[in-house]
């Protein structure tokens, strides 16, 4: 099932996926002179739905019950006061981008299955799927929000290295196929991938893991419009921020990674935006 999406928001201001980091940097852009914060909260919260809810919930609607489920879907997310250091918004972000720019299709929820709405997510940020003719490919994100870029790509490493110990991997495989609604187009597919007796090199060979890093950026900050003085200061960070990417390794050469870059103005800005919009939905 091919699930609608928002109308396109977010710009992709580089995209190089022939690198040895393959990655895409992405803005918000600005509007009468300032970043668009308060627009790109207010796109977060579109996606909040299909992000936030189970497939089953999600195709179920309607024009009566839709604010009962925007609602059901912002208090998924948290109820915490100390939205600074929640992750969440990148997690939005990351299944945004994926979403928008490379047409990947939900497998599961993972916020959804949390214990209680305070609690983060275990294990991947996002669990996707592309499906063409030829192949299936599983894209299991990994989302960081930061002020620092360094110490997000710090955090990174730690992630990556620790969600892809070989049994780590099978009980989070495990746990897909256990969320995973029969009803799902994806069941049988995925069933038949992450079955603990396919070798995990064969499903190393069908695995994105779509590496998403959004960090208080110099180039944002000191910019008012989506100018070319903008674009190539922008570029020029992106250059640099990606020679720090390609440090990023994983023990399976076979599993391929592709780093978004999100630069912000400050983090502080989007958080607080979207902790506004966030509560006043689940109030």
């Amino acid at each position: 099932m091919a699930y609608d999406k928002p109308k396109p928001f977010i710009e992709v201001t580089v995209r190089n996926l022939s690198d040895t980091a393959p990655h895409v940097a992405c803005c918000a852009g600005f509007e009468r002179n300032s970043w668009r914060v308060e627009a790109l909260a207010e796109h977060l919260i579109e996606w909040l739905p299909e992000f936030a809810l189970n497939a089953e919930e999600y195709s179920n609607i309607t024009g009566a019950n839709a604010r009962r489920a925007l609602r059901n879907a912002a208090k998924n997310i948290y109820t915490s006061t100390n939205y600074e250091k929640r992750g969440e918004i990148g997690e939005i972000l990351l299944h945004a981008i994926i979403r928008q720019e490379f047409n990947t299709e939900p497998l599961i929820s993972k916020i959804y299955f949390k214990d209680s709405p305070n609690d983060t997510v275990k294990g991947f940020d996002s669990v996707h799927i592309v499906q063409t003719d030829k192949s299936v490919q599983l894209w299991l994100g990994e989302a960081k929000i930061y002020t620092s870029f360094n110490a997000a790509v710090y955090e990174i490493n730690k992630s990556l290295k620790s969600h892809l110990v070989s049994d780590y991997l099978r009980l989070e495989f495990a746990a897909i196929v256990n969320k995973l609604e029969k009803t799902s187009p994806y069941f049988d597919i995925a069933k038949k991938l992450l079955d603990q007796n396919t070798s995990l090199d064969k499903i190393f060979e069908c695995i994105t893991i779509p590496v998403f890093v959004s960090y208080n950026s110099n180039a944002v900050k000191l910019s008012t419009a989506s100018d070319k003085n903008y674009l190539d200061r922008l570029k020029n960070e992106i250059l640099e921020k990606v020679t720090s990417l390609r440090t990023i390794k994983t023990d399976a050469a076979t599993i391929k990674l592709i780093f978004i870059l999100f630069p912000m103005n400050t983090k502080s800005l989007l958080t607080t935006a979207f902790d506004k919009k966030l509560k006043g939905l689940a109030a």
